[in-house]
């Protein structure tokens, strides 16, 4: 009997452990600092910090829908550029308050974020 209940508590433990180290701490700013322009590219700056450094080797990306009206969504796929900076580019259908649903993994913990974000005329 007491076997099994070690086994049990020891199962439960390592449960509670290996989900502990599933959520990342990666603080994420999202941001544009482009104007709208009609059928050109927007481009989005991913900034990934934990601990004030930035963090390298992610795989980003994010569904961008705006927040007021139905434009549908647009899929960005963003690019490391180094020292926590990813880069991506989306062609929106116009300027205003749009919702980024941002997912970002190393291989082995995945955080996901709700971001608003502006988009300047």
């Amino acid at each position: 009997m007491k076997k099994s209940y070690f086994l049990v508590v020891l199962f439960a433990i390592s449960i509670l452990l290996a989900g502990c180290g599933s959520t990342p701490s990666w603080n994420v700013e999202l941001s544009s600092n482009e104007a709208y322009q009609p059928d050109q590219p927007t481009v989005f700056d991913l900034v990934v910090t934990e601990g004030g450094n930035g963090v390298t080797g992610l795989q980003a990306t994010a569904i961008l829908e705006m927040k007021n009206m139905d434009h549908g969504t647009i899929e960005l796929n963003f690019e490391d550029k180094g020292d926590g900076h990813y880069s991506a580019s989306g062609l929106l259908p116009m300027s205003g308050e749009w919702e980024a649903l941002v997912n970002i993994t190393d291989g082995k913990n995945e955080l996901e974020v709700l971001k608003p974000i502006t988009i300047k005329e």
